[in-house]
């Protein structure tokens, strides 16, 4: 005879096993949509939660197993692999690579999400890093503190700001040969473009491309994507090849928007090491988004990537230390 817990098992499993089956569909169609980002922008939505729509894929197969439908069971194991097959390559690396290899350039860019950074976290944040060049997004109204903290450590910047959100500031220890500052999209959404020569003959010159790009819904999302082509110009545009993007993307990697920018910058996407770490609203469990990130053009490679310490804003840092690679 079955024992009562058996019976208990058996009704359980019989109750879930209808919900697993709406969950594996919702699940279905929510992962198909993410993969159509190329036809409507709402879609391309849903390619940004690829972690969370693979852990609810898990979750999915969990309880389709446990329900003992098998239908259920194989559409989720499908979308398990569908989902976590982009992430794999986020999956190999450690967030700091070992490492005695060479760098010529550590840069760091943070959202300070307007007063919400806390200024001292921030200033010991870039004492600890100790990056040759810092860029700023979403600085605070009243700004004049921390830059006058900084001014000793990175003489060379640029100051051109309209009192928009989505300005950015960028300090750098390297001299600033020439930049300019692109606001051909909109006023308030600049793309800067600065030349950067390090003291000595043998660090070379770089061009740093920096960027917080508007959200991706509706029109704000036509104006990413012009403001996302025109930082991708300017890439292009960059001497040798080498060139580096950085800032607020609002952009994950596995949307199609992301792929667009890479494939028309002709730059290269996170290395492993950077992980899965969130950058944004990275304190709510299962939530937060990879959308900041350093890309390096051909002849710029990134050594290490991490995502660094919070300071009190809703984005985390992300630095990177760069290489210069030889002409080919």
């Amino acid at each position: 005879m079955p024992r009562p817990g058996q019976d208990l098992a058996r009704a359980g499993a019989g109750r879930l096993a209808a919900p697993s089956v709406v969950l594996a569909a919702l699940l279905g169609v929510a992962t198909v949509a993410s993969f159509l980002g190329a036809w409507w922008w709402l879609f391309d939505i849903a390619s940004h939660f690829r972690p969370q729509l693979a852990a609810a894929s898990l979750v999915c197969l969990a309880t389709a197993l446990f329900a003992r439908s098998r239908a259920a069971a194989i559409l989720c194991l499908v979308l398990v692999a569908a989902n976590a097959v982009p992430l794999l390559p986020y999956l190999s690396g450690s967030a700091r690579a070992a490492g005695a290899e060479r760098a010529d350039l550590r840069v760091l860019t943070l959202n300070l999400h307007l007063e919400g950074a806390d200024m001292d976290a921030v200033r010991r944040l870039i004492a600890s890093e100790d990056p040759d060049v810092v860029m700023f997004t979403e600085m605070p109204a009243d700004d004049g503190a921390i830059l006058a903290g900084l001014r000793d450590a990175y003489p060379h910047r640029t100051e051109y700001r309209r009192g928009s959100p989505f300005d950015v500031v960028l300090l750098s220890r390297w001299r600033i040969e020439d930049w300019s500052m692109d606001r051909s999209v909109a006023p308030y959404l600049p793309v800067l473009s600065a030349r950067l020569c390090g003291a000595q003959s043998r660090q070379g010159c770089i061009t740093i491309v920096g960027l917080h790009a508007a959200r991706p819904f509706g029109r704000e999302g036509r104006r990413q994507r012009a403001q996302l082509d025109a930082a991708a110009a300017a890439v292009r545009a960059a001497p040798l090849q080498q060139a580096v993007v950085m800032g607020d993307l609002n952009l994950t990697p596995w949307s199609h928007a992301f792929y667009r920018f890479t494939q028309g910058a002709g730059v290269r996407g996170n290395p492993p090491e950077r992980g899965l770490a969130a950058t944004w609203l990275s304190r709510v469990p299962l939530f937060g988004l990879m959308i900041d990130h350093v890309l390096a053009s051909p002849n710029v490679r990134i050594v290490r990537a991490w995502v660094g310490a919070d300071v009190g804003s809703d984005h985390l840092p992300v630095i990177a230390d760069l290489a210069f690679e030889p002409e080919p």
